[in-house]
Parts: structure tokens; sequence; C-alpha cells
């Protein structure tokens, strides 16, 4: 004989699937971002493409002086295709910032499952700070590159006085050198190439205040990452119930 009793909805039971599908959304969405920062930083770093960004900026500023000075005025589209190119290799390095970024966010601050947030930790303000700059830096030597080509594109363009074109000129100039600096600035090193612990690098030790009361591992967590050091922490305290004191 069938049944006519069933067992009422208990969403926060211990067996519950309630609220199981955001988590899940939201690991995989941070799963994504970090796959997209692996990616693009890969390519950003790739062999001789950090000396190919600045030895391009260079030569577009170089053609604009020149072009400025009144020197071969009749290639002005090479140094369009100079800031175009330009502006092209820096879309992946921008790419690759912003997703670190994400990124970094998601591993210091972000609550997800069973993990907690970092922000306890010194050091995570400097990091997200540093990448957070890092994209402004991305954004303004793309910015500056776009709009040089465009300025150089409308004097080829456009009939323009003596007047308008020194001006024109001084000011793909100046735009060039702004990228050219943030370029010399952004490719002493790239961030979160390492696989293993991609925070470390952006880690300072000397942010890190303790008593030392357990010396050996406060030097340890010290120089480690927030997120390492966490994952330090955890393993710690794991071996408490395992580890006799005398």
């Amino acid at each position: 004989m069938a049944s006519n009793t069933s067992d009422l909805p208990n969403p926060y039971g211990e067996d519950a699937s309630f609220g199981q599908t955001t988590e899940t959304a939201l690991t995989r969405r941070v799963r994504i971002r970090d796959s997209q920062r692996v990616l693009w930083t890969r390519i950003t770093a790739i062999r001789w493409s950090g000396r190919t960004r600045i030895t391009t900026s260079a030569a577009a500023i170089l053609a604009t002086a020149l072009f400025a000075s009144g020197w071969g005025e009749e290639y002005l589209l090479v140094g369009v295709a100079l800031f175009a190119i330009q502006a092209t290799l820096f879309f992946p390095a921008l790419l690759a910032s912003s997703f670190a970024k994400m990124s970094a966010r998601d591993r210091l601050q972000l609550k997800i499952g069973n993990n907690r947030s970092m922000e306890a930790y010194p050091g995570v303000e400097r990091i997200l700070n540093t990448l957070h700059e890092r994209t402004l830096r991305e954004r303004t030597r793309i910015l500056c590159a776009a709009l040089a080509a465009g300025v150089l594109n409308s004097v080829d363009n456009f009939e323009t006085g003596t007047v308008l074109v020194s001006i024109l000129y001084g000011l793909a100039f100046f735009l060039g050198s702004i990228s050219l600096i943030n370029t010399l600035q952004l490719e002493r090193r790239i961030p979160m190439i390492d696989t293993d612990f991609p925070l470390l690098s952006m880690h300072a030790p000397t942010l890190h205040q303790s008593t030392l009361d357990w010396v050996l591992s406060d030097l340890v967590v010290a120089h480690l990452d927030p997120e390492t050091a966490g994952a330090w922490d955890d393993w710690v305290m794991g071996l408490e119930n395992k580890v006799r004191f005398n």
C-alpha cells in the first residue's frame, strides 16, 4: 500500500541542496577569472614581447619627433601605424592586469565555501593597490597610444595650418612620452606569473608585525603572501591535536 506521507522540505538540513547552485556558480566564475588571468599573463610574458613593446613605443616617439622637425612627413602613416601597433601590443597586457586584479581580490577578500577572507593578514591592501595601480597604468598607456595615432592621422587627413600642425605634433609627442614612461614602469616586472605562489612576488615581509611568540612559524608567515600564509596557519592549527607539547 502506497504511503500518503511525504517528507517536509528542510532547506537548511545537513543533506539539503539549498544554496549549492549559487555557490557552485560563484566558484566556477572565480575559476574562469583565474584561468583567464593565467592565459593573458602567459601571452604578455612571451619572450621578447616586453622588449618589443618598449622598442615600438620609442620608435613611435622618434618618428613623431622627426615629423615635427619637418623630416619624412610623406611617411606620416608609418607613425600612425606605429602607435596603432603599440596600442594593439598593449591590449593583452591590459587584460592580464585586469584579470590579475580580479583574481587577487577573489583570493584575498572573497569568502566562498569553507575559505575565509585573508584581510586579517598584512600586505593584502598593498597587493590590491599595486594591482590597481598597474591596471590604471595599462589603461593610460593604451589610451595615450590610441589618441596619438588619432592625432597623427588627423594631421594627414585634414588641411591644417603651421601653428595647428605644431600643436598636433606636440600633443602626439606628449601622449607618446606618457605611454613610453608607463611602459618602462610596467615592463620591469609582470605580476602573478608563478603558478604555485602567484601573489608572493608582490609581498613585502617588512609589513609584518609580530611579537614572535612562535619564532619559526612567525618568520615563515612574514615571508609568505596573505593567501599562502592563511594556508600555512590552517596547516599549523591542524597539527595542534597531533603534536604533543612538553
